[in-house]
């Protein structure tokens, strides 16, 4: 599979809240995600690469149970 991603960091913060997850899971199934960290700047970036660690770390899971592990990870 090919894909592209493109980010930037809004003017005048170091860090973007913006994060994506391509990660293969053990069935060779492949979970496709996009992570938006609410706000701008540091507390944002935070924010998402917490979620997407989440993600990526269970690549094989439901969308449900992913949407779980974050809303619990991200309290």
């Amino acid at each position: 599979m090919d894909w592209g991603v493109a980010t930037a960091s809004r003017p005048g913060q170091r860090r973007s809240g913006d994060r994506h997850v391509v990660a293969g899971a053990p069935d060779g199934s492949v979970l496709l995600a996009v992570v938006d960290g609410l706000g701008h700047g540091d507390e944002a970036a935070q924010a998402a690469e917490r979620a997407a660690a989440l993600l990526g770390d269970h690549p094989q899971d439901s969308v449900i149970a992913l949407a779980r592990r974050c809303h619990a990870g991200l309290q």
